[in-house]
């Protein structure tokens, strides 16, 4: 059973009354066991009512809790809500169980044990009073109310779940802000209605909430007058309000039965125990329940308790008016409802009789489109409630539209043969479509039809413009025997292509031929647009000074490019090892401090880099100690993560080689605690895992040598194998786990050098040879497997520089010679081979 919810109090136990008479369906019960109280919350379970908590008399918020038993007319104490008193609550009952809040505070009854436990808050923090509460099936509904701090009403609906012990905001309440509202459910729908505003705005509204589309509808406002803080429950299919606060906080007692099937209201007998607010009301079973509350001023406060049985509260089997067009014979029922037999329907159109314009014709009046079942007429209306249409016959021959296969061609139908009126079809039938016509007869394809083509067997007619094949003819045109021809054209330049053909009739060859423009110092010479021979002055490359690397000079630092930037740092000099990480910007020519390369200070390191990171490794620290870690740098946030704490073989290695393909950085040779290495290792830096790969390629240790890749290949070569310089060079293929030795570097043997790739051509230079420090240059053609001596490094000699390849550009800074650490910086812009290089 729903109730309407109000807050209550506990008084102590009172002896069951005697009944009193029965006047128009009141009969008052015995006074409520816990005294007089207002704004108390009360509802049924079962065959029992409960009323609880609310303002006693001197305003003292209580949390007692009694059981009203109809059978005997009496009230037993139970268990407490809660330690503290609550007032202006909500309650309800569902499946077997009472449930009561102070909002946000929320608690469970179980009658079975009278016990109390407390469930989750209400979904607001903010204590709510005066709000309206109700139950419909397995679900709880609370909303609207008032903001005990702060003073706000609210129009916010929420459901509670039981099963979950959860509740969930659903649409609020449309009738606005709104509190001291009465809140009841009849079948599966709910309804709140009445309440205030404002201290001065009262309403008599009623709407209409349906769970199952969470949607509410307005329904008829109470016939009396607004009010608030009044009581409602429902009895069988009617809900009942009545009661509360009128206009001016007059108080009143008359009741009224709303009827959710006819959205309709009708006053039944007042209240007998005289004006009441903050009263409460339940019903059991077929009667309604009605007590406590507020008879005048703020301290006439009540514990009398009523029982109203509609059926007594009306006259029985008199005639009224159910508001219902469409029914006969109304009579005031058992349960004071007013009710009548249905008016025949005799189209059953469900509008009966009495309101349907056309009871003949279902769904239809006069005016309206109908069917009169004849597939040979249109515009089917009703008129004088007889439903007629007009015969339909496009083409007139007596056989109307809907029954003719061609409605638009008299006396045809699709196959029958036709005039399409075209001189140029043949064969000329109604198709499936009832469209006559025939087939375009064009025999030669040229868009004239052969019965009017002179030529029918040749495209084109006679004198029209043809093309005979020959590019070396002119003006080509179909002749009087229907054959294409044309007229010859001459060869001026005698280079076997006609004048016709010839963009550059005059000079032997076409533009784009090759040719000798006696200039030396040009390639690639053809004949231009003008059927001039030229060719492409070739440029020198160059060098550039940029700005030097801020801070000391340094060697055996690392570099590598991401993006549209270089980056360099680490290394060492006679005096510091550092581990800061310097970013270059070729647009501006300026260095920018980033984040400190990731581990310890280290020297000797190795570096490689993917198209969005870049990657530091392993090395020396100050004191020596071989690293072994692998750190990765984002240049988006300038942050670096240890990908690999150990090196694969366990023992770290100085002055390595590294070069990236994709996504796989490859490491190789160097220095260990245990003397050089010759070993490779590949590194996936997506899986964060290392791969042995085939050793390098002479097999011989190797430490100072240099790497890069071009394409899918890497290439190593030069550095010390701990007793002689090298001038050896390799290619590393990643996809067959090989490496094949390649024509020997043209420069002299060394180590220490500098090299990287730029587009399809390797670099590399300086560097220390057995007499001294280098500062030549030079550059690998793979495809030729050729080195060419390139524009010197313009910077001092030396050796342990660092360098890296930057959109088209090369750079080449720091290192040392017999002067000292060097910083200085150059950029290297490739020109075009002025030489011959080393070939093998």
């Amino acid at each position: 059973m729903i109730s309407f919810m109000k807050p209550l109090l506990l008084i102590t136990a009172l002896a069951p009354a005697p009944l009193c008479m029965a006047q128009n369906g009141w009969t008052q019960k015995a006074d409520y066991g816990g005294g007089a109280r207002r704004g108390a919350v009360g509802f049924s379970i079962g065959s029992k009512g409960y009323i609880g908590t609310g303002h006693e008399i001197g305003g003292g918020a209580t949390a007692d809790f009694w059981e009203f038993d109809p059978t005997t007319n009496s009230w037993s104490q139970k268990a407490n809500v809660y330690t503290q008193g609550i007032a202006y609550g909500v309650g309800f009952a569902i499946g077997g169980k009472g449930y009561i809040g102070s909002l946000p505070g929320f608690w469970e009854y179980d009658p079975s044990f009278n016990t109390w436990t407390q469930k989750a808050d209400f979904g607001v923090v903010q204590p709510r009073i005066l709000a309206v509460g109700f139950s419909i099936g397995s679900k709880g509904y609370v909303g609207t109310g008032f903001n005990y701090i702060g003073g706000d009403p609210q129009s916010d609906f929420w459901e509670y779940d039981p099963t979950t012990d959860a509740w969930t905001q659903k649409a609020g309440f449309p009738g606005g802000v709104r509190y001291g509202a009465v809140g009841f459910s009849v079948g599966s729908k709910g309804y709140v209605g009445t309440g205030r505003s404002s201290s001065v705005l009262v309403h008599n509204d009623l709407w209409e909430y349906d769970p199952s589309t969470n949607a509410w509808i307005q329904k008829a406002d109470l016939p009396g007058s607004a009010r608030d803080q009044a009581i409602g429950f429902c009895i069988g299919a009617s809900g009942f309000l009545g009661t509360g606060y009128g206009t001016g906080n007059t108080v009143i007692n008359d009741l009224w039965r709303y009827t959710p099937s006819s959205d309709s209201w009708a006053q039944v007998v007042d209240f007998t125990g005289g004006g009441r607010a903050q009263a409460i009301g339940f019903s059991i079973g077929p009667v309604g329940y009605v007590g406590t509350g507020l008879t005048n001023t703020i301290s006439d406060i009540v514990a009398d308790f009523w029982e109203f049985d509609p059926a007594q509260g009306c006259s029985v089997g008199s005639a009224c008016d159910d508001g219902v067009p469409c029914t006969i014979n109304d009579t005031v029922t058992s349960s004071c409802g007013c009710a009548g037999t249905n008016a025949p329907d005799t189209d059953s159109d469900g509008i009966c009789d009495l309101s349907d314009p056309c009871p003949l014709l279902p769904n239809l009046s006069n005016g309206q489109s109908c069917n009169d079942g004849d597939a040979c007429t249109i515009n089917d209306i009703v008129t004088n409630c007889v439903c007629a249409g007009t015969f339909a016959d496009t083409d007139n021959d007596g056989i109307c539209d809907a029954t003719d296969p061609c409605p638009l061609l008299a006396n045809l139908t699709p196959g029958d043969a036709c005039d399409d009126g075209d001189a140029c079809t043949v064969n000329d039938n109604v198709d499936a479509f009832c469209v006559c016509q025939g087939s375009f007869q064009d025999t030669d394809g040229d868009g004239v039809c052969n019965a009017s083509d002179n030529c029918p067997f040749q495209p084109g007619v006679i004198g029209s413009p043809c093309d005979d094949g020959d590019p070396c003819t002119i003006n080509d045109e179909v002749n009087s025997i229907c054959l294409c021809q044309g007229t010859g054209t001459p060869d001026t330049d005698g280079d076997g292509v006609c004048d016709t053909q010839d963009d550059c009739p005059n000079t032997p060859g076409v533009i784009g031929s090759s040719c000798d423009d006696g200039n030396a110092n040009s390639v690639n010479d053809v004949l231009n647009a003008v059927c001039i021979c030229e060719g492409t002055i070739t440029p020198p490359d160059s060098w550039t000074v940029r700005a030097d690397l801020p801070g000391t000079g340094r060697k055996d630092a690392v570099g590598f490019s991401v993006g549209n930037y270089g980056y360099m740092g680490t290394g060492s000099n006679d005096l510091n090892t550092y581990q800061d990480l310097w970013r270059f910007d070729p647009a501006t020519n300026t260095w920018a401090q980033m984040a400190d390369v990731g581990g310890t200070l280290r020297t000797g390191a190795f570096a490689f880099a993917t198209s969005s990171h870049g990657y530091v490794g392993e090395g020396m620290d100050e004191q020596g100690t071989y690293q072994q870690d692998l750190w990765e740098y984002d240049p988006l946030t300038n942050g670096w993560t240890l990908v690999s704490p150990t090196d694969p073989q366990g023992n770290g290695r100085f002055r390595a080689v590294a070069f990236s393909i994709g996504d796989i950085g490859y490491v190789g040779t160097g220095q260990t605690p245990f003397g050089l290495t010759q070993d490779l290792w590949s590194f996936d830096t997506g899986t964060g895992t290392w791969t042995s790969r085939a050793a390098f390629g002479n097999g011989l240790p190797r430490a100072a040598a240099v790497g890069f890749s071009i394409g899918s290949k890497g290439y190593v070569g030069t550095g010390t194998d701990g007793f002689n310089n090298n001038n050896d060079f390799w290619e590393y293929d990643p996809a067959t786990d090989t490496w094949t030795q390649l024509g020997d570097f043209a420069g002299t043997a060394r180590n220490s050098a500098v090299a990287f790739a730029i587009d399809t051509k390797g670099y590399l230079g300086t560097g220390e040879d057995n007499a001294g420090d280098l500062q030549d240059f030079h550059e690998y053609d793979p495809l030729t497997d050729s080195w060419t001596p390139r524009a010197n490094y313009s910077g001092d000699i030396r050796h342990g520089a660092t360098g890296f390849a930057l959109n088209g550009r090369g750079y080449i800074g720091t290192g040392v010679n017999n002067i000292g650490f060097l910083a200085d910086f150059r950029e290297y812009t490739p020109g075009t081979t002025c030489c011959r290089g080393f070939m093998r």
